[in-house]
């Protein structure tokens, strides 16, 4: 495994390598917007942390493999921008002087309206269970938390233990805000805390789709092993049990 900081994956490496971070580094990147941009070091890796590219490079070169024969960032960059046909009047130099440089060109590109297919939901509440709950993921999930659950910043507001209901739907269960209960699926079960949402509609739970250190708060429970790979996972037919 080859990656920038711990995660539970590592207890499955064979071996494991060391990335720096993009802040250890220099090189290039293409955003969303399609524009590409050089990135300067800012720091040393640190401990035994060495590049993506270096890695890479050194283990197709281990392999027998040819054409990794790159000593550095600005050499792959230069070699995209001659292959790349949308880069071919770019140079390297433009990057280094901070040039905007977009890989397409957006006024050349058609667009069309295409339209959604409805597909009604697999999981249907019943009187087991008769509440639907969505799943959706918080403003800094990214890649799985593995880079976003290491700033301090994100950890001290994030918080996947909540639960939303409807102000209907609290009062008729005689639920109060920060309340601690268990929402139980076929599946398996996590435990979270009251959150009343004036614009959830009655019938509907929502929780966040976190990953979190505390198994017992662990929303993952809920979700049939089939599913997890998804990240459209649709609604799940749940009910709510107070903590005993």
């Amino acid at each position: 495994i080859q990656d920038s900081f711990t995660n539970e994956n590592f207890k499955f490496a064979d071996a494991v390598l060391p990335a720096s971070t993009f802040a250890e580094t220099e090189g290039t990147f293409i955003n969303g917007e399609g524009r590409l941009q050089k990135f300067n070091k800012v720091i040393d890796p640190l401990g035994e942390a060495k590049p993506d590219w270096w890695i890479i490079t050194q283990l197709a070169r281990r392999m027998g493999n040819k054409g990794f024969h790159f000593k550095n960032p600005s050499e792959i960059t230069k070699e995209m921008i001659k292959i790349v046909p949308s880069f071919s009047n770019i140079s390297y130099t433009d990057l280094e002087k901070g040039q905007k440089i977009f890989t397409r060109e957006e006024t050349r590109e058609e667009r069309s309206f295409i339209p959604l297919k409805y597909s009604d939901s697999h999981h249907k509440k019943s009187k087991k269970y008769p509440f639907l709950m969505f799943l959706d993921y918080s403003l800094d999930y990214y890649r799985s938390l593995s880079l976003s659950q290491e700033s301090r910043g994100l950890k001290a507001i994030r918080d996947s233990r909540w639960i939303k209901i409807s102000p209907e739907d609290a009062k008729k269960l005689n639920l109060e805000e920060g309340e601690s209960i268990v929402v139980e699926s076929s599946s398996g079960k996590f435990k979270g805390f009251v959150k009343i949402v004036k614009s959830l509609p009655k019938g509907i739970l929502g929780a966040s789709f976190l990953l979190s250190e505390d198994s017992d708060f662990s929303v993952s429970g809920l979700i049939p092993s089939f599913l997890q790979e998804s990240h459209s996972l649709g609604m799940l037919p749940v009910k709510i049990k107070r903590e005993k």
